[in-house]
């Protein structure tokens, strides 16, 4: 009678997530890229719309979004 051996090896999170390097938790790419997107919108539109630096409301959006999914 042959036994079998149970996989003692942690799961991997989906391909297609990434982790936090703070929580652990996995994180949709797609759903992340969605919150900077808005958000990045958000600060064009408090600073009046106006011509500015999307780069820079792109990053800070994106530091602010990192910072709530790593809280969570």
């Amino acid at each position: 009678m042959k036994t079998t051996k149970k996989s003692t090896a942690k799961t991997k999170a989906p391909a297609n997530t990434k982790k936090t390097a703070r929580s652990g938790k996995s994180i949709d790419p797609d759903k992340l890229n969605e919150e900077i997107r808005k958000r990045a919108h958000e600060i064009s539109l408090e600073r009046g719309n106006e011509d500015g630096d999307s780069m820079s409301d792109w990053l800070e959006a994106e530091r602010e979004i990192k910072k709530k999914f790593r809280q969570k």
